[in-house]
């Protein structure tokens, strides 16, 4: 079995794209690495899922219409979510590179997205989500 199997066996990913196709494809390619994978078309039907469906990253789309990646991740935050966040944008710039960093977004992967750099930075921000939670600090998790 390859290593990136084993390392991401059971790492669930929660992809937002508004591109139905970017998303597809993103799914498949990161399904492919052995990731579990649950695409959202907008952030709003993400953080109305993420509550009961606890992810151990997120990838989300800077530029879309309703709500941009760097909101939902301030939502996120203001949550008090500790999810490793990974962005994806064809505009990268200074500004974003430091708002991103304000909000603790742990990569910035640039559009198109060629190899391996995706799952890298995926890779690169998992170990962080050993103990993430999406409930708020302090607020016990609900019985299973």
């Amino acid at each position: 079995m390859p290593a990136a199997a084993i390392v991401t066996r059971n790492r669930q990913l929660a992809i937002v794209d508004d591109d139905p196709g970017a998303l597809r494809a993103l799914s498949f390619l990161l399904e492919l690495d052995g990731y579990r994978v649950r695409a959202f078309r907008s952030g709003a039907e993400f953080l109305e899922a993420a509550c009961n469906d606890r992810p151990d990253c997120l990838v989300v789309d800077q530029n879309m219409p309703a709500m941009t990646g760097l909101e939902v991740a301030e939502r996120l935050r203001g949550l008090g979510a500790t999810i490793p966040v990974v962005m994806i944008t064809a505009t990268p710039s200074a500004w974003l590179a430091l708002r991103a960093k304000e909000l603790g977004i742990h990569g910035i992967v640039e559009k198109p997205i060629f190899g391996a750099e995706l799952a890298d930075a995926i890779e690169g921000c998992l170990g962080k989500a050993d103990g993430a939670d999406l409930r708020p600090a302090g607020k016990a998790p609900d019985s299973e």
